[in-house]
């Protein structure tokens, strides 16, 4: 399915949105996508709110493999007459900074957005959803809504900081290791599982509900 998409042209001076799908079965999209754990239907959504002028630049995720990703999935993006469907070689930096906004459902590329002053619109429950610069669809947004945002760096960096204050300290993610300098995994393990064990038991409370 994928191949046949390789000789798409890309052009990056066309008013598009940039949707990078997210890899699935995944907690972002299984858990906290809600509804829209059906990444095509956030994207049928999405079309309904666009100016006609305006595409939709959906990008598969190079981590994905076959699941969820039957002939019935790109039967329903074919659908969509917005939708151009990316080869596996564009450019994500230059495809997420010359888009209009991003589009995802909890996807880090809304937080990678947010940091290089693009806004983002979610369709699920993306830890970064209060932060300056997000806006959360809902039946009824438009698209003059989305356009007329605008980012409070102040805010968007005190709100990253407030945040992070209120996390818990500790690595459960493989893939970040290398992020940290000095890692010690058994030291990690010990922390992490008494964090958790913690917080089953109620010795410890649950800090990241206090977010609003």
């Amino acid at each position: 399915h994928l191949a046949q998409f390789e000789d798409v042209s890309v052009n990056l001076d066309e008013k598009y949105v940039y949707f990078p799908l997210a890899m699935q079965p995944e907690m972002t999209t299984s858990a906290i996508g809600g509804n829209y754990r059906d990444q095509v239907l956030a994207i049928e959504e999405l079309s309904r709110i666009l100016p006609q002028d305006v595409k939709i630049f959906v990008k598969e995720n190079p981590k994905q493999g076959a699941y969820a990703r039957g002939p019935l999935f790109f039967h329903r993006l074919a659908r969509i007459k917005s939708v151009c469907f990316l080869p596996s070689y564009a450019n994500t930096d230059e495809l997420l900074q010359k888009s209009l906004f991003v589009a995802t459902i909890t996807g880090t590329v809304g937080w990678e957005a947010l940091y290089s002053g693009k806004k983002v619109l979610i369709f699920g429950h993306a830890w970064y959803k209060n932060l300056s610069g997000t806006i959360q669809f809902y039946k009824g947004i438009t698209f003059k809504e989305i356009h007329e945002k605008i980012i409070d760096r102040n805010q968007l960096g005190s709100g990253f900081s407030n945040l992070m204050e209120i996390s818990h300290e500790g690595i459960i993610d493989r893939g970040y290791i290398p992020l940290l300098e000095n890692y010690d995994e058994e030291k990690n393990c010990q922390k992490v599982a008494k964090t958790i064990s913690h917080l089953i038991n109620k010795k410890i409370s649950y800090t990241f509900s206090r977010h609003k």
